[in-house]
């Protein structure tokens, strides 16, 4: 199981690279980020939403310092 995961980890991380690769031909790299960014969130709410847990008081402060900082 280990190296099914790994195999296939590595197989969507060259397919990432690639897809990367041909939109920087055509587009700016702030598309690129943000198409980059939004596939990567609808990819991973499946795996994330059965284990979700809402943020501590504490971790949503430094989830805003970060977001106003950065």
């Amino acid at each position: 199981l280990g190296v099914a995961a790994a195999v296939t980890g590595a197989v969507f991380s060259a397919l990432a690279y690639v897809a990367v690769r041909r939109a920087s031909r055509t587009n700016g790299t702030m598309v690129i980020v943000f198409y980059f960014a939004l596939f990567s969130t609808v990819g991973a709410v499946p795996f994330a939403v059965p284990v979700w847990e809402w943020p501590t008081a504490w971790e949503w402060l430094v989830l805003v310092a970060v977001g106003v900082v950065t």
